[in-house]
């Protein structure tokens, strides 16, 4: 009893540095104060270091830098601050684990999707390298920065999620960041409901290193509202017979992000089988909404009706018959709902930005028809939105890029041990990928997918979750006794969580 109680201790004391970390990290971007954001991270460390609590370190820098990298707000301008971050994160792993000496584990025990992962990004990102040899779509020293960014910085990450521990600490803290601002917009909701909509508006915030100009906003726009207790919106829409409600952004660059990053996140929540497990999926699933978008609202339809429905079928022939119907009734249902919906359907997004869908759908045909006569890609002559999704960018990148870049999300699942585990983790991000938005040089992107993968691994069932740590108790440190046979050093230092 008394080592879980100290489990317990140390994972709350995790939980709330990170969300310190990233608070303080916030606030001085949001303040645009550079040195603030340098002191804290500096502070951090030396603290960490001189109380010789490495481990928890690592996960605390990788969080932060998974919040400062791209697709995120601010990785338009921070992601030469979060990669250095993520080094630094992988540092302090491996230190960690040489002082408590745990051996690098073997290839065999390695959670497979992970390497599938890494091997199949490098040859991605790699390809990168070769475009502007071939035909110059991209400037070289663009390409070089890009491809940096993004190899280095996941491979910092897989040196961090190799301890399953670890990851299943990363992976958590980033469910529960996502469940803040799932909470916060529904508190957003009920001051708009209470004092009118728009209302408790905190600031305007500008985005870092934008797109389009030097703020990333056209002339005359004076950034995106933050309203109480921390709601950062892109505007607000009127549905359900003019009830306003604002849209949601949470730390990603736009709703379109964010939205598979609360389906990814309410999978998560069930795979850790966290605390309240119900209620927090209820909670993201309110974040999902206030994206109001439509390609998540779809993806999170059509996967939620597969995964529970089809994929769950009874041992019996007659029951597993006629769920399976019934799935396939309730799939076709869902494409309907994804299509008709108010305010998230397909045909309410044509209404309401109908430039949304047909900037996406005209580029993605433009860049599939011109596989067979430029394989190898080309550069674009007069197309607009070129790369504004995976299959846009096929014009660029050509068959070899596309293969290879479906190959990085989909080969960790047909390798991973838990199939359908994997599928619903990834899926959502691959599917974002390709049909809407751009994140083939995004950091953070990447890395959840290999946190997805980090997930399938041999340790999983014998590492006392959230949940099942009264059930421990109650069979009399069984499970303490299986932690110190398999590894005696683990179960001591207690990972110095």
């Amino acid at each position: 009893m008394q080592h879980h109680l100290l489990v317990s201790t140390r994972s709350t004391v995790l939980y709330l540095a990170t969300a310190s970390a990233v608070c303080c990290v916030t606030v001085a971007a949001v303040a645009q104060y550079p040195p603030a954001v340098v002191a804290v991270v500096i502070g951090l460390v030396l603290w960490f270091v001189a109380i010789k609590r490495t481990e928890p370190l690592s996960v605390i820098l990788l969080v932060a830098s998974l919040m400062l990298m791209r697709p995120t707000w601010y990785g338009n301008g921070a992601t030469p601050l979060g990669v250095p971050l993520a080094v630094a994160a992988a540092f302090f792993a491996a230190s960690a684990d040489h002082r408590e000496g745990r051996l690098v584990p073997s290839w065999r025990d390695r959670p497979r999707p992970v390497l599938a992962a890494l091997c199949c990004l490098a040859a991605f990102q790699g390809w990168y390298l070769v475009l502007p040899i071939l035909h110059g779509t991209y400037p070289a020293d663009f390409v070089l920065r890009s491809v940096t960014y993004v190899l280095v910085s996941v491979t910092a990450a897989a040196i961090v999620l190799r301890e399953p521990l670890r990851a299943r600490f990363i992976a958590r803290a980033v469910v529960w960041i996502c469940g803040a601002i799932a909470a916060s917009f529904g508190a957003t909701l009920l001051l708009w409901a209470v004092s009118g909509p728009e209302s408790h508006e905190i600031l305007r915030m500008q985005l870092p290193g934008g797109i389009s100009g030097a703020n990333g906003y056209a002339e005359g726009n004076d950034g995106q509202p933050l309203y109480l207790p921390w709601t950062l919106t892109n505007g607000a829409t009127s549905a359900f017979g003019g009830i306003t409600m604002p849209r949601l952004v949470g730390f990603m660059r736009e709703p379109g992000l964010m939205a598979p990053m609360f389906i990814w996140a309410i999978y998560v929540a069930g795979r850790l089988k966290m605390r309240n497990t119900r209620l927090l999926q209820l909670l993201l699933f309110l974040g999902l909404l206030g994206c109001q978008s439509t390609a998540g609202f779809a993806i999170w339809v059509v996967l939620a009706v597969c995964t529970s429905v089809i994929g769950d079928a009874p041992q019996k022939k007659n029951f597993r018959v006629t769920r399976q119907f019934l799935g396939m009734a309730l799939l076709i249902g869902g494409v309907w709902l994804a299509i008709f919906a108010p305010v998230w359907g397909l045909k309410a997004k044509e209404e309401i930005n109908p430039g949304s869908i047909s900037d996406r759908t005209t580029t993605a045909v433009t860049g599939i028809t011109q596989i067979d006569q430029h394989f190898w890609g080309a550069a674009p002559q007069g197309l607009e939105n070129v790369g504004i999704n995976l299959l846009s960018e096929t014009h660029r990148i050509g068959g070899p890029g596309l293969l290879l870049a479906l190959a990085a999300y989909f080969v960790p699942i047909l390798v991973a041990r838990r199939k359908s585990d994997a599928a619903k983790l990834i899926v959502p991000l691959a599917v974002t990928a390709l049909v809407a938005q751009p994140v083939s040089g995004a950091p953070t992107w990447w890395i959840l997918v290999l946190v997805a993968g980090a997930l399938d691994d041999r340790e999983h069932d014998r590492v006392p979750d959230e949940t099942s740590a009264a059930e421990v108790d109650h069979a009399g440190t069984a499970g303490v006794v299986r932690l110190e046979l398999t590894d005696p050093e683990r179960s001591r230092a207690g990972l110095n969580f």
